[in-house]
């Protein structure tokens, strides 16, 4: 499944240009070429690790709070995109 249709969401931690690397492991079936097309525009993912230590970091927040405000910023950029589709 690739094409104009289609947009891959791919969990994140892979190395630079990690669709080339001809390894036997993963058993392909399909070429760099067609991986090569395949991924072009891909979202990738990543986790966000966070302590859950009290002590201020240099921002001068907890990391609680900056969590807090990492969600609010992400719902408030879903929440532009989704009134911006419903035109």
């Amino acid at each position: 499944m690739y094409g104009a249709k289609y947009q891959w969401i791919i969990v994140g931690g892979y190395p630079q240009d990690w669709w080339m690397a001809e390894d036997a492991q993963f058993n392909l079936t399909c070429s760099a070429a067609q991986l090569n097309d395949s991924i072009q525009g891909y979202i990738s993912t990543d986790v966000l690790p966070l302590s859950t230590s009290t002590r201020k970091t240099e921002s001068g927040l907890v990391c609680t709070m900056q969590l807090c405000y990492t969600l609010i910023f992400a719902n408030s950029l879903w929440t532009s995109h989704k009134s911006g589709n419903d035109t």
